[in-house]
C-alpha cells in the first residue's frame, strides 16, 4: 500500500520537471532576435576566385557566438563561386557584427574592416553611411566583395535592396 504515494510523487516530480523544461524553451526561444532585430544579407563574390570560410563580424575563435546568430555558424554562407550572389539569410541587425570580415580565396586570407585599421574601402548604395555601432535599417542588403590594390584586402559594396 506504501507504493501509491511513491509512485505518485514521481509523477508529480516528473510532470513538474516537464513543465519547467517547456517554460525553459519558451523563453529560449522567446530571448533570441525578433523579427523587427533581423535584416536579410545576401554576400556577392566580385573577387579574382571562389570564396571560402567567410566570416561576418569577429572571425575565428567566435565560431559558437556567431554560429548562434547565423543560425549554421559563421561560416554558413558556404563557399560562393567566382561572379556568384548567395542566397538572402536572416542575421540579427546591429552592424558591429559586419563591420569585418575575413574570407578566403585560393588558400590566401583576405579581409575587410571599418573598425581597425580601415582595410579596405567601404561605399553604399541606397543607404547612408553606417557608423561603427550602429545597426542596419531593416531591409534586405548584399554586401558585395571586391579586389582593392592592397594584398590580402577586399573592398566592399553594402547595398539596400528595393
Amino acid at each position: 500500500m506504501r507504493k501509491r504515494p511513491i509512485l505518485s510523487c514521481l509523477a508529480a516530480s516528473a510532470a513538474v520537471i516537464v513543465i519547467a523544461c517547456a517554460a525553459l524553451a519558451v523563453i529560449v526561444i522567446r530571448s533570441g532576435p525578433s523579427d523587427d532585430e533581423l535584416v536579410e544579407i545576401r554576400i556577392q563574390n566580385n573577387m579574382d576566385g571562389e570564396m571560402s570560410d567567410l566570416w561576418l563580424g569577429m572571425g575565428p575563435g567566435y565560431e559558437d557566438y556567431l554560429g548562434g546568430l547565423l543560425g549554421e555558424g559563421s561560416t554558413s554562407f558556404g563557399e560562393i563561386g567566382r561572379g556568384d550572389t548567395t542566397a538572402y539569410r536572416s542575421v540579427p541587425r546591429d552592424y558591429q557584427y559586419f563591420g569585418a570580415t575575413n574570407f578566403v580565396i585560393d588558400g590566401k586570407r583576405y579581409f575587410h574592416n571599418v573598425s581597425v585599421n580601415h582595410r579596405g574601402g567601404t561605399d553604399y548604395v541606397n543607404l547612408s553611411k553606417i557608423e561603427l555601432g550602429d545597426s542596419l535599417p531593416l531591409g534586405k542588403y548584399t554586401f558585395a566583395y571586391l579586389p582593392s590594390d592592397e594584398p590580402n584586402v577586399a573592398n566592399l559594396v553594402i547595398t539596400k535592396d528595393k
